[in-house]
């Protein structure tokens, strides 16, 4: 059985799963093209904890069923163990940017809270990102609050499963925005909080979980939409650490990254400890390596280390891409498998601060001490040193659900 690459005491990071990759890799739905090297979905199902790789924690957006009849999860997810792996649904808001006509205010709140109820353990409420400002009915930040109001009285009156965790999506542009958008949603019944658009920034996530933990309203369960940089891993970990002193809190995090990553060719090679940053390359996807024997030159991975480009790609794929739907699902477990290993290697390096190590980049080191410092002592926000209230962090884009066919 194999044991989780990220140990259950620092932040989970959970891979947002794609439509394309859970039905492929389901046993009973074979591929199209049959997996290579005698491997099987058993083999390459990161929901089971007997396979070689195992991801308890991940994410998957209804918007990706939002136009299907009955919305069910279909393969991984829906034969999974729900007793070893935990599944947080994410409500698709960030769909409406895109397409804001799939909002149809309260039927489809009840519709995706039917959908979570049946098949998430953690759920976040349905909220209007505030990037959805210029967009469809959505002019200002306040029609966004607004709305997300309204979704959050029909979310409440309706739910009616008591063992989901439900998380209070955060949203807004900037401190003010953020602690308005705080202030309005704090009074609806949840168990944690979800941090979705500027709501991210590091100093902006402390002074809110602050405020969170003085007000006895942080929950259990604390999620950031969008991320999976090796310094914001640490950083989260930090987080949870500092809770620690106030409850036994929940942290994880996602991104799409390993299967958008693997759609343009990238993958994950390992990681630059220079700069504390995921390293990644593009490969070729000739057609005309299709049954090559050059081998695959990340092998840090379960698949990587069995694999040849030959067996990855084929002469039937995608426009003039040698990438069928097979290799991609091939290149996404590959991805997921290097990401958790890389955030797990990151902790590891960042545990040595404490024994007087150091970290680059210059700074990294100070904010995790005062990440931690700041939310495990109740610190006021004028004790928060220059190191973190001078820190800008860059942040991975939020995700558009698409599919690959």
């Amino acid at each position: 059985m194999a044991q989780p690459i990220i140990p259950h005491w620092r932040a989970q990071y959970a891979p947002a799963l794609q439509r394309s990759f859970i039905t492929i890799m389901d046993p009973a739905r074979p591929p199209r093209r049959p997996f290579p090297a005698g491997l099987t979905g058993e083999d390459l199902n990161i929901l089971d904890p007997a396979a070689h790789v195992f991801a308890p924690w991940t994410l998957l957006s209804w918007g990706q069923f939002i136009n299907s009849p009955a919305g069910v999860p279909p393969g991984i997810v829906g034969s999974r163990d729900r007793k070893a792996t935990k599944l947080i649904a994410d409500s698709g808001g960030f769909q409406f940017i895109g397409a804001p006509h799939l909002f149809t205010a309260h039927s489809t709140v009840f519709a995706y809270l039917g959908w979570a109820e049946t098949h998430a353990d953690v759920a976040m409420t349905m909220d209007i990102p505030t990037r959805a400002i210029g967009k469809g009915r959505w002019n200002s930040f306040q029609d966004c609050l607004d709305d997300t109001l309204v979704n959050l009285k029909d979310f409440s009156n309706a739910r009616t499963n008591d063992d989901l965790i439900v998380l209070n999506v955060l949203q807004g542009r900037d401190w003010q925005e953020c602690l308005a958008w705080y202030d309005a949603v704090k009074h609806y019944p949840s168990d944690g909080w979800a941090f979705g658009g500027g709501s991210r920034d590091l100093l902006t996530m402390t002074r809110l979980i602050a405020r969170m933990v003085e007000e006895n309203r942080l929950g259990r369960h604390l999620h950031v939409l969008g991320t999976s940089s090796l310094q914001r891993a640490v950083e989260l970990s930090a987080i949870k650490m500092g809770l620690g002193q106030h409850g036994d809190a929940e942290v994880t995090f996602d991104t799409a990254t390993p299967s958008m990553m693997a759609a343009n060719g990238l993958i994950f090679t390992g990681a630059k400890w220079t700069s504390f940053t995921s390293e990644q390359a593009r490969l070729p996807l000739d057609p005309q390596l299709s049954g090559s024997p050059f081998l695959f030159p990340a092998t840090d991975t379960y698949l990587g280390s069995r694999l040849t480009m030959g067996e990855i790609l084929t002469r039937g794929g995608l426009s003039q891409s040698g990438l069928d739907s097979t290799g991609h699902a091939l290149l996404t477990h590959h991805n997921t498998e290097q990401l958790l290993r890389n955030i797990e290697e990151a902790n590891r390096w960042a545990d040595l601060v404490s024994g007087g190590g150091q970290l680059n980049p210059p700074g990294l080191a100070q904010r995790l001490h005062d990440v931690f410092a700041y939310l495990g002592a109740y610190a006021p926000e004028k004790t928060i040193s220059g190191h973190l209230k001078g820190f800008q962090d860059a942040l991975d884009d939020e995700w558009q659900e698409t599919s690959w066919t």
